[in-house]
């Protein structure tokens, strides 16, 4: 499993560190506005951005023939669909953290405290997120 997930990272590793930080600048600059309906898109921007790349691996390993492959290994094909699911889970959780820095950010300069509709928002943004990551992986 350790192998089949570093496998993804590699996939798709400078995707990552080219997302992380626009989603970041991003996600602030939002904040910087300080408008209600701005505080989720700032929310939403960087979960679904970060967890969207966990479905780009699924477009390079079907452009390069891997999943023809991969049952080559030694490996189970349960194994196989579960690294993918978990690195989707970790890739969401990712840009959920990414998130909570830049409304850390957004507190320290800006003063913005999230309010309750903030943390309904993000759990509407995280039940999007994994409805269309779960759908799209099956």
């Amino acid at each position: 499993m350790k192998g089949l997930l570093l496998n993804q990272y590699y996939a798709v590793e400078k995707t990552i560190w080219y997302y992380v930080p626009i989603s970041f600048i991003l996600a602030c600059s939002l904040l910087f506005f300080e408008a209600p309906g701005l505080e989720r898109l700032a929310a939403f921007i960087p979960i679904m951005i970060i967890g969207m790349t966990a479905l780009e691996v699924l477009k390079h390993e079907s452009q390069s023939g891997w999943n023809k492959y991969v049952m080559t290994l030694p490996v189970k094909r349960n194994h196989v669909v579960q690294s993918h699911y978990l690195f989707f889970l970790i890739m969401t959780f990712i840009g959920l953290f990414i998130a909570g820095i830049a409304f850390t950010v957004g507190y320290l300069v800006f003063g913005q405290t999230p309010g309750p509709e903030f943390v309904h928002g993000l759990m509407n943004i995280l039940g999007i997120t994994f409805t269309l990551g779960f759908c799209a992986i099956l």
